[in-house]
């Protein structure tokens, strides 16, 4: 999704909210009407599956202070932010609905742009399939898209948060890109993406810690082990904290998709070791940023 300059030059929002004011409301609804065609089909076929869900639309009785003389429209700024998810989940079902998938993306964007934290999952369409042992072909039934959480914790406030804070620094440009990238990984459900990402953000931060002290390193060859190696020789980490801070790496080689690793996977990486590796690599960046006295 392309995103104009003010956007782009934007610091973006590290906090996550979980409430969907009206400005977003907007930008949703005009992504919804990209994709439903002239007239009021959609309208009609949206109101009678909320009518048939909830038996009620969310209006003002009050002609004069509704927001649109459409009630579907007025549900939807009205609505609970619980509804507001189900009414998209209704939309990406319509008949009218065009592109689906295109839909998912922009409203995905939506809400990362404003930090919402929600998402919606990928749209799979119908497909012909063959049983297996046999020719018979069947069709598997549409996939629509359906809403979840983006689980917020006290460690995104305490770990990933300050990191993100501290990475503001222009010297550490890359190592913030390369987090951010991380963290959408996690959420859009990329673990194998975001494990690597994560660890890539972490030898960035270290080299670009051993750049301001002013310690030699080679950029190109230099991987996790022997850039803490490099930390601990010019003293800005206790030796005995080798293991801790070369952990990351190992488990990025096990988990991650940096390397090969032969023709079937050893492990199964889930989302649970991503959130971990993002938390790890944060903490030691972290405490590295205070013995280091930067």
């Amino acid at each position: 999704m392309h995103k104009p300059y003010s956007k782009r030059k934007a610091t973006p929002r590290l906090d996550i909210v979980y409430s969907i004011d009206e400005l977003t409301r907007r930008r949703i609804l005009a992504v919804l009407e990209e994709h439903i065609g002239p007239g009021d089909r959609f309208f009609r076929e949206m109101q009678s599956k909320l009518m048939r869900e909830y038996g009620y639309l969310d209006v003002f009785a009050y002609r004069g202070a509704r927001i649109s003389d459409d009630p579907v429209i007025d549900h939807f700024f009205r609505c609970a932010d619980d509804h507001v998810l189900d009414f998209i989940e209704f939309a990406f079902r319509c008949t009218t609905f065009d592109n689906v998938q295109e839909g998912v993306d922009a409203v995905n964007s939506v809400f990362e742009d404003a930090n919402v934290g929600y998402r919606f999952s990928d749209h799979i369409p119908e497909k012909s399939q063959s049983i297996r042992f046999g020719k018979k072909r069947t069709q598997a039934p549409a996939r629509f898209p359906e809403a979840h959480k983006i689980t917020d914790s006290s460690a995104y406030e305490s770990i990933v948060h300050p990191t993100l804070t501290f990475f503001a620094a222009p010297e550490f440009e890359i190592a913030r890109d390369e987090m951010m990238k991380a963290l959408a990984a996690e959420r859009q459900g990329q673990t194998e993406d975001a494990i690597t990402l994560a660890c890539a953000s972490y030898e960035s931060a270290i080299k670009t810690v051993l750049s301001i002290k002013g310690l030699a390193f080679d950029k190109d060859k230099d991987a996790c082990a022997v850039l803490i190696k490099r930390c601990i020789d010019a003293s800005i980490l206790p030796a005995f904290y080798e293991s801790c801070f070369v952990s990351p790496g190992a488990i990025r080689n096990k988990l991650g998709d940096a390397h090969g690793r032969g023709p079937a996977k050893q492990y199964a990486p889930d989302r649970i070791h991503a959130e971990h590796i993002i938390h790890l690599v944060c903490t030691n960046i972290l405490l590295l940023k205070d013995i280091a006295d930067i």
